[in-house]
């Protein structure tokens, strides 16, 4: 299964790249692009996927309303997903102990960590207030990936595209058979496992 170190390894290319998804009041899923970083929590300690968001984003209301949040990360054809509830830290959303400039400094850390630099940080920080900006802290209940942990190391363990391809991309009138035996064999590695998405 893939671990937090996955997560890591993953948003450590493209700036912390990720696809964001929260749940709407009528039940659909709302998904978005968004930077993400791993910081610890600065209530708790704990390690959290983060990112900030616009502070009148769609998802901000999902998350108050309750709604988990859902990160996955596609880095060629690999991927790992990171869900679980979410801590809202911003102008609408004051945490005990975190006073406005600690608010402040945490908007920059989530920033950094999802591979952000910035030329004026003082500008950086009005965007911030005027747009009303938050972090978000999702806290990694559960975590999903076709990557072991071995890959996040070793680049070269890694499946390149032509062994990674469907079953479906091999049958010819004379490889049905061949079709077959690789889908079990995906199927046992943990390539394709349905049950996952459950």
């Amino acid at each position: 299964m893939p671990d937090l170190d996955d997560v890591i390894s993953f948003l450590a290319e493209e700036t912390g790249l990720a696809t964001i998804s929260t749940v709407q009041a009528d039940g659909r899923v709302l998904s978005s692009i968004a930077n993400c970083g791993v910081i610890d929590h600065p209530v708790t300690g704990a390690p959290s996927v983060a990112l900030v968001s616009a502070g009148r984003a769609a998802r901000l209301t999902h998350i108050r309303r309750g709604s988990a949040v859902t990160i996955a990360v596609r880095r060629g054809w690999n991927w790992v997903s990171v869900t679980g509830p979410a801590d809202l830290v911003g102008p609408a959303d004051q945490t005990d102990g975190l006073d406005a400039e600690r608010v402040r400094l945490l908007l920059r850390e989530v920033f950094t960590a999802a591979g952000g630099a910035h030329d004026d940080w003082d500008e950086y920080d009005r965007v911030m207030a005027a747009e009303g900006r938050t972090a978000v802290l999702v806290s990694p209940e559960r975590i999903l990936g076709n990557a072991p942990s071995a890959w996040a190391t070793d680049a070269s363990a890694r499946p390149t595209r032509s062994s990674r391809l469907s079953p479906l991309a091999l049958v010819t009138s004379s490889g049905r058979r061949r079709a077959m035996a690789t889908g079990r064999r995906l199927a046992r590695s943990g390539s394709i496992d349905s049950s996952r998405t459950k």
